[in-house]
C-alpha cells in the first residue's frame, strides 16, 4: 500500500474537491520528540479505536491536543494535519463534519492550557488521554425545521440529468444486464455526451462539457479500437476530458484495499466529480449475496460524499428467465446494492431482433419512474462510420421483448413491413423500422429476400414493390 498511498500525497488537490489532507504520514517533521509522542499517541488513538467510537475519540483527542497547544507543548498545524490524516485514512459518514469536529475539539481545549506535565513515551498501545478533565461530548445531530430544510435545499443548484431520467448529479448509478447485452457500449456513450455536453441518440445530457473518468476493467484497447473506428482507420475522436483508467501492467497488489485507495488517489489526482465503474464485479469478486455486496457500496457511498462525485457503476446479472419482466431481485447482490444508490436501470436482450435493446428503470429517488414496464425505450445498436452506439428508436411495453415470437407473428410482421414499403416506397428503411418497433436490419433483410426471391421468410407475398 506505500506505492498508493505515495500517489495520493503527491497528487492530492485540495482546492478542487472537498477539504482533503495528504495520506498519513507518522514521521512527522516537528523536531522536539516530546512532542511528536504527543500528537502519534492521538493518531493511533483515532486510528485503532472502534468504528462506534470515532466521533468521541476524534473530539477527546482534539480536546486534548488543544490543551497542548494553548501550554506550548506542540505546534496548531501540526495537530491539525495530523488528525485530519488520521480521520482521512478512516471510513467516515461526512468528512466534513469530522473536520469541524476537529476544529472545535481543538479551540475548546486551548481554553485549558496544559502545563508541567510529565513527557510521555509513544506507545501504541495507550488508551487514556493526557488531559485535565474528560473532554465534551458533542451532539452529532443537526436539529432544523422542516421549513428551515426547504429553504436551506432551495440554496442549493438543482441536479441536471447526465443521462435523461436514467442518472442525474450527484447520484450512485447502477446499470445492470446480462453478458454482452451492450452495458459497455452504452456507459462510454454516456461518457461521450458528457465530455463533451451534447445529448446523444435522443438521450439527454443537461451539463456543459465535464471530466469523466472511465475505470475499464472490461475491454482491451484493442477491443475499444475496434468499436470506435471504421475497421481500425479513421478513428473516432473523443473528448480529451474522457480519461480511461485501466490497472498497470506493472501492479502487483490486487487486494480491495489497494484497490479503493488507487481509485481514490485518482480521483484526487484529477479533480474530476464523475465516475464510471465497468464493472464493479472486478473490484469486489463474490457480488452474488448481499453481505459480499455491502462492503463495495459503502465504499462507494464515502467516496460520493467526500468528494461530491457522481458515481456509474455498470454490474453482472447471473442467468435469469428471459420470458418474464425483469426486476430489482435480477441484480446480482440486489438488497444491499438498492439500499445503496439513487437510481437502478437495465439494458436487455429483445426477442423482436438480435440488433435490438431495451431500457428499463427499476429505481429512481430524483423523479418519478418514466421508463417502467409499459414504457420500456426500444434501441439499435449499430456502428455510424466509428462510433458504436445505441440509437432510440421507440417506445413499448416490456412484455412485447419478453414475448416467444411465433412463426405466425413473424409473418405478420414480414406482411407489415412489405404493405408500408407498398403504400410509400420513398419510406425509408429507418421509418418502417420505428413505426413496427424493430430493428432497421429485420426491414432490410424482408424486403431483399422479397426482391430475390419473391418472399418472405416463410410466407409467400403477393405484394409487389
Amino acid at each position: 500500500m506505500a506505492r498508493g498511498k505515495e500517489l495520493r500525497a503527491a497528487t492530492s488537490t485540495p482546492a478542487a474537491m472537498a477539504p482533503q489532507v495528504p495520506a498519513l504520514n507518522m514521521n512527522f517533521t516537528h523536531t522536539d520528540k516530546f512532542s511528536n509522542a504527543i500528537i502519534q499517541r492521538a493518531v493511533t488513538e483515532i486510528r485503532n479505536c472502534p468504528d462506534g467510537d470515532k466521533h468521541n475519540v476524534l473530539i477527546k483527542e482534539a480536546y486534548t491536543l488543544g490543551g497542548h497547544i494553548a501550554g506550548g507543548s506542540i505546534d496548531e498545524n501540526t495537530a491539525i494535519h495530523a488528525l485530519k490524516s488520521a480521520i482521512d485514512s478512516r471510513d467516515c459518514f461526512d468528512y466534513k463534519a469530522a473536520y469541524v469536529t476537529i476544529e472545535k475539539g481543538i479551540e475548546k481545549g486551548k481554553q485549558e492550557p496544559i502545563t508541567n506535565v510529565t513527557q510521555p513515551k509513544y506507545n501504541s498501545t495507550m488508551t487514556k488521554p493526557t488531559t485535565p478533565a474528560q473532554a465534551p461530548q458533542e451532539n452529532i445531530f443537526l436539529i432544523r425545521t422542516m421549513n428551515q430544510c426547504l429553504i436551506d435545499a432551495k440554496a442549493r443548484p438543482i441536479p441536471k440529468k447526465l443521462f435523461s431520467n436514467f442518472w442525474n448529479e450527484g447520484e450512485i448509478a447502477v446499470l445492470f444486464s446480462g453478458t454482452g447485452a451492450g452495458k459497455t457500449i452504452l456507459s462510454v456513450q454516456i461518457a461521450d455526451a458528457i465530455t463533451t455536453g451534447k445529448s446523444s441518440n435522443g438521450f439527454q445530457c443537461e451539463i456543459d462539457p465535464q471530466m469523466v473518468l472511465y475505470f475499464d476493467f472490461e475491454l482491451s484497447e484493442k477491443q475499444q479500437e475496434k468499436r470506435y473506428s471504421n475497421n481500425y482507420e479513421d478513428h473516432y475522436h473523443f473528448s480529451d476530458l474522457l480519461k480511461r483508467i485501466e490497472i498497470h501492467p506493472d501492479a502487483e497488489d490486487f487486494s480491495d484495499e489497494s484497490l479503493y485507495h488507487s481509485i481514490e488517489a485518482t480521483i484526487e489526482a484529477t479533480g474530476a466529480k464523475i465516475l464510471i465503474v465497468d464493472n464493479i464485479t472486478y473490484l469486489k469478486n463474490n457480488l452474488e449475496t448481499s453481505k459480499d455486496a455491502l462492503p463495495l457500496m459503502k465504499h462507494l457511498k464515502r467516496l460520493k460524499k467526500k468528494h461530491n462525485l457522481s458515481i456509474l457503476a455498470l454490474a453482472h446479472t447471473p442467468k435469469r428467465d428471459l420470458t418474464r419482466a425483469i426486476t430489482v431481485n435480477d441484480l446480482a447482490g440486489s438488497s444491499q446494492i438498492s439500499n445503496f444508490t439513487d437510481s437502478i436501470f437495465t439494458i436487455n436482450f429483445s426477442a423482436k431482433d438480435a440488433s435490438l435493446r431495451y431500457l428499463k428503470e427499476i429505481k429512481t429517488r430524483q423523479s418519478e419512474k418514466i421508463f417502467d414496464s409499459d414504457n420500456v425505450i426500444t434501441c439499435e445498436i449499430g456502428n455510424d462510420h466509428n462510433f458504436t452506439a445505441l440509437k432510440m428508436i421507440s417506445f413499448c411495453k416490456e412484455s412485447e421483448h419478453l414475448r416467444e415470437v411465433s412463426e405466425d407473428q413473424k409473418t405478420e410482421i414480414e406482411i407489415a413491413i412489405i404493405e408500408l414499403k407498398r403504400a410509400n416506397p420513398s419510406k425509408s428503411l429507418r421509418a418502417i423500422a420505428q413505426e413496427l418497433g424493430i430493428s432497421k436490419n429485420k426491414v432490410d433483410r424482408v424486403l431483399k429476400a422479397l426482391s430475390q426471391t419473391g418472399t418472405a421468410g416463410t410466407a409467400s407475398n403477393p405484394y409487389e414493390y
